[in-house]
């Protein structure tokens, strides 16, 4: 029916043009849609071809990957972390081992995991190359998403293995997960801000913030091209916090380990990062 009503359609408008003395080919030539390309400016005087689809899916692919892992592999810690010390489990690891070597192999062994799971997706993706599930656009910058994917994990582990060593309780550690995992929804909110401008001043500001960096660079490195220096500065501020992150984590992590019965108030906190 819509084919048959598209014909009559157009043999009405050209009898009634021919009616008014108009070439049916004028208006033909001024009904017709001109169809706009895309292209993504690299440097100056170089363009390349873009698919805006393939890389916003791919893009927001690699967030929601990167949330999952750090929502899965943070909840298991805290979880386990309370379980041990529910069951006085904890006390026995420490008898065997220093609080630093206990949470520098919790926080080794989720890095590993970690790497593991990316390199079965890596395996998974190469096999689906140039077909209609993955598309090769999403290879293009997969280096340097990589690693902001990989330090991202790390450095939100390190928070979770300090904070999860001063929970008594389940409720408490799914409270502690769902605060942490608001922190990686917040760069989702701004998907589109990036996507239309991402030197914006509000964007530029998140990318040098810890928390939200991994998740706005993931974006950014799919739609603009992000300067060298902005790497290497972005990844410096990732190395730093990191470092910083396992020092205070491990500090809180040396004492909060062994404290039982209520949650540590935020003075007692600092009290424990000022012991030597």
């Amino acid at each position: 029916m819509q084919r048959f009503e598209a014909a009559f359609n157009e043999a009405r408008v050209k009898l009634k043009l021919i009616e008014k003395g108009i070439d049916p080919e004028v208006m033909k030539l001024l009904a017709g849609k001109i169809n706009i390309k895309q292209v993504k400016v690299e440097a100056v005087g170089k363009e390349t071809n873009v698919n805006f689809f393939a890389t916003f899916f791919s893009s927001i692919v690699f967030l929601l990957l990167l949330m999952m892992m750090i929502i899965y592999s943070g909840g298991m810690l805290i979880r386990s972390l309370v379980e041990e010390k529910s069951n006085r489990l904890i006390e026995i690891l420490i008898s065997s081992c220093t609080p630093n070597e206990l949470i520098t192999g919790k926080i080794f062994g989720l890095s590993t995991l970690g790497l593991t799971q990316m390199a079965i997706w890596a395996l998974v993706s190469i096999t689906l190359i140039n077909s209609a599930v993955i598309p090769t656009e999403i290879f293009n910058n997969i280096l340097p998403i990589l690693f902001y994917f990989l330090v991202g994990f790390i450095f939100y582990t390190s928070i979770f293995v300090g904070i999860g060593s001063v929970v008594t309780s389940e409720q408490e550690a799914q409270m502690v997960t769902t605060y942490l995992s608001l922190t990686l929804v917040f760069p989702v909110v701004f998907a589109i801000s990036i996507f239309n401008n991402p030197n914006s001043f509000l964007i530029n500001i998140l990318t040098y913030i810890p928390l939200t960096l991994p998740s706005i660079m993931i974006l950014k490195l799919n739609v603009t091209r992000v300067p060298a220096m902005e790497i290497i500065e972005t990844a410096v501020i990732m190395f730093l916090s990191i470092y910083l992150t396992i020092i205070v984590s491990a500090k809180i992590f040396r004492i909060g380990i062994l404290s039982y019965g209520k949650r540590p108030s935020l003075k007692e906190l600092i009290s424990w990062l000022r012991m030597k």
